[in-house]
């Protein structure tokens, strides 16, 4: 195994492969990302392929599509690796990319409108001294490599760099109904959610001081 350091405008060889890493890891469970229903807003993750098999591939008189285009995941890596102070990680297996770790320094009073949620920046400001706040926007690893201590590794590398820059508080979302390993192991590793978005996927903000 073999962690390195990314950035999209100098390793654009290596982005296809972090794109196609990026949707295996949420076409599975627990986000079930793989295929929605452009109407009715339906999804499936790949196991449930079975389900569209039967469907035909079509819901709601319309065919499924893709949860997580190649060229939304491409736009959406490139704009958040742009952000300032932005840091990936990745894990690679004999040149495939089977895991990944970013994201970006985020300024308190910025965060309730970045996640779309109220009561973050209050809640991160409740002490007497602003905090300086490093924020993880994604991390994952495909299923046939889990367990073997990968997503811990690239966690820490990308937290470390942050740790040495004087980074006071790391934050996160994740979801906790139902609740995904990366909700314990985050909740084990001193996380304590700061503010709830009450949606299906009973997602939740964390953060932990560093």
């Amino acid at each position: 195994m073999r962690y390195q350091s990314f950035n999209p405008e100098a390793d654009s060889n290596t982005l296809p492969g972090l794109i196609a890493c990026y949707q295996e890891v949420f076409a599975d469970k627990p986000w079930n990302e793989w295929r929605r229903c452009v109407v009715c807003g339906e999804q499936w993750g790949k196991h449930q392929g079975y389900q569209l098999k039967s469907l035909n591939f079509t819901h709601c008189n319309r065919p499924v599509e893709e949860f997580w285009p190649a060229e939304q995941v491409k736009n959406d890596l490139v704009r958040e690796l742009a952000m300032p102070g932005a840091s990936c990680q990745l894990a690679l297996e004999s040149g495939e990319v089977v895991g990944f770790c970013w994201g970006y320094p985020l300024e308190p009073g910025q965060a309730d409108t970045h996640l779309g949620l109220g009561g973050i920046s209050a809640a991160l400001q409740s002490s007497k001294q602003t905090p300086s706040v490093v924020y993880l926007d994604d991390i994952g690893v495909i299923r046939r490599f889990r367990r073997l201590g990968i997503a811990k590794q690239l966690y820490h590398a990308w937290l470390q760099g942050y740790a040495h820059l004087g980074y006071s508080v790391v934050m996160l979302r994740t979801m906790s109904s139902p609740p995904s390993v990366a909700y314990h192991w985050f909740g084990q590793a001193g996380y304590k959610t700061i503010a709830q978005y009450h949606d299906a996927g009973g997602r939740v903000i964390m953060a932990r001081q560093l």
